[in-house]
């Protein structure tokens, strides 16, 4: 039952991040959604209240990824800073998304707190922060792909990322 829940969740979340960042689509499917399927979820699993905590993933799920590309984007504010303070594009890009990974990996140790899996977080979190430097943006891997759902073209880079982030965080509820 629990490896259901996991893989069917981890879909769903993975979906509604993917749906957030396509054209024309509210961004509070990732930023509010997530988070708060993630709670009930974290409810079942843990039977603590205080799992409602990882609803502070409603702040780093809303900084953006975004790098400024002359002519085009300005990119995320995030963005922005890290590519004034280092100059350079590449490692600008991966000290974004370590940005943002490192404040997502503060709201998900309420789980090991909870639950006392600090071996399983720990294992997850390498994880998660490798998908997040790697699967996100143009450094490491690029051109991810598309592929269309409810007549909209969804990234596959963006689906992969909030897949990965439901599927670490029940993982480490699961103590797994």
């Amino acid at each position: 039952m629990n490896t259901v829940i996991l893989v069917l969740v981890s879909l769903v979340c993975g979906l509604l991040g993917a749906l957030s960042g396509a054209d024309n689509s509210n961004k509070l499917y990732r930023r509010f959604l997530i988070p708060l399927i993630l709670c009930w979820i974290g409810l079942y699993l843990t039977k603590s209240y205080y799992i409602f905590g990882l609803m502070l993933l409603f702040i780093p799920l809303s900084l953006g990824y975004g790098m400024p590309v002359i002519g085009e984007d300005e990119g995320s504010w995030l963005g922005r800073f890290w590519l004034k303070i280092i100059k350079n594009y590449e490692i600008a890009e991966v000290m974004v998304r370590l940005t943002i990974g490192a404040i997502i990996l503060v709201v998900l140790s309420l789980i090991p707190y909870i639950n006392q899996q600090w071996t399983s977080y720990l294992c997850n979190s390498m994880f998660l922060m490798l998908i997040i430097i790697l699967v996100g943006g143009d450094t490491y891997i690029q051109n991810e792909g598309r592929f269309k759902l409810f007549n909209r073209q969804l990234l596959v880079e963006e689906f992969i990322l909030y897949f990965s982030l439901a599927f670490f965080a029940i993982a480490t509820m699961l103590g797994v």
